[in-house]
Formats: structure tokens, C-alpha cells, sequence
């Protein structure tokens, strides 16, 4: 909408020029007008007519500068374009950074759920590394308690071996 307001206010100060720039010449013309007027009168009338000839001069001047001002409303209805496109793209930025910031702390929110997941997981692990410890532990007394049997065993059948040569020589 601002940026059909500035072109409707450049054709409003286009036309605002053409006006300007006619009573502009006007102004200067009956400036000449006053200035000869001046010219030709006597005394007291004519130190009148140059003050009219100055005002007159003086206000031809002030329309020509008047005629610069509808450039400056088109130069300014232009900017304010400019800014309504700038505003567009502001609104466009922050949208895209409100997205991102929707996804960065999505994928905080999935970070954290993974971190609390290898938590959990290095808790168990540490669980299944003290049951490992002490089924070891155990592994080991059992391994010494079936040397010892092993041990016992092996006497046993030495003592048997040794009962039964002992029978056999009482036999012979």
C-alpha cells in the first residue's frame, strides 16, 4: 500500500511542479511589469513601486524556490517505498530467525533427551561392569575351591593306587 501511495504521491508532486513552475514565470513576469513601472514613475510613487518591484522580484524568487519542493515529496514518497520494502524484509528476517529458533531449541530438546538416554545407559553400564566384578570374584573362588577339589581328588586316587598295590602284594 505505501509503495501505491509514493507512486500516487510522485504523480500528486509532478503535478504540484507543473503548477509551481507556472507561477514561478508568472511571478517573474509581473516582477519585469512592476520593475518598469518603477522605472517610469516620480518621486515618493516611484521609491513605491521599486519596494513593489523588490516584493515582486522577491516573491518570483520564493516560487522558484516553492518548485523545488514537490521533487522533495517524490524524493520522500520514494524513500518511504524504500522503507515499506525494508520493513518486508525485516519481517521476512525475523520469521526466518524465529524458525531457526524454533529448531535450534528442538533439537536442544533432542540433544538433551540423548544425553539423558547415555546417562541412563553409562549407569547400567557401570551396574553391569560391578555384577561382571563380582561374578569374577566368584569365578575365582569357585576356580580355587576346584583346584583344592582337584588337589584332594588327585591324593585320593594316589592313596587308592597306593591301597590297591598294598592289596595285591598281601595277595601274592
Amino acid at each position: 500500500m505505501v509503495v501505491l501511495s509514493g507512486q500516487a504521491a510522485k504523480t500528486i508532486a509532478e503535478q504540484q511542479k507543473a503548477v509551481a513552475d507556472a507561477h514561478a514565470a508568472n511571478a517573474a513576469e509581473e516582477a519585469e511589469a512592476a520593475q518598469l513601472i518603477a522605472d517610469l514613475a516620480q518621486g515618493d510613487a516611484k521609491a513605491a513601486y521599486r519596494h513593489a518591484a523588490n516584493a515582486a522580484k522577491d516573491a518570483a524568487e520564493a516560487r522558484g524556490y516553492s518548485k523545488e519542493c514537490p521533487g522533495c515529496a517524490a524524493a520522500a514518497a520514494a524513500a518511504a517505498a524504500k522503507a515499506q520494502q525494508s520493513l518486508a524484509r525485516s519481517i521476512g528476517y525475523a520469521a526466518q530467525a524465529a524458525s531457526d529458533a524454533a529448531a535450534a531449541d528442538s533439537a536442544a530438546g533432542r540433544a538433551e533427551g540423548h544425553a539423558k538416554t547415555a546417562r541412563t545407559s553409562a549407569d547400567e553400564a557401570a551396574l553391569d561392569a560391578d555384577a561382571a566384578q563380582a561374578a569374577s570374584t566368584r569365578a575365582e573362588g569357585a576356580d580355587k575351591d576346584a583346584r583344592a577339589a582337584a588337589a584332594r581328588a588327585d591324593s585320593a586316587s594316589t592313596a587308592a593306587e597306593e591301597a590297591r598295590q598294598g592289596r595285591l602284594r598281601v595277595g601274592a
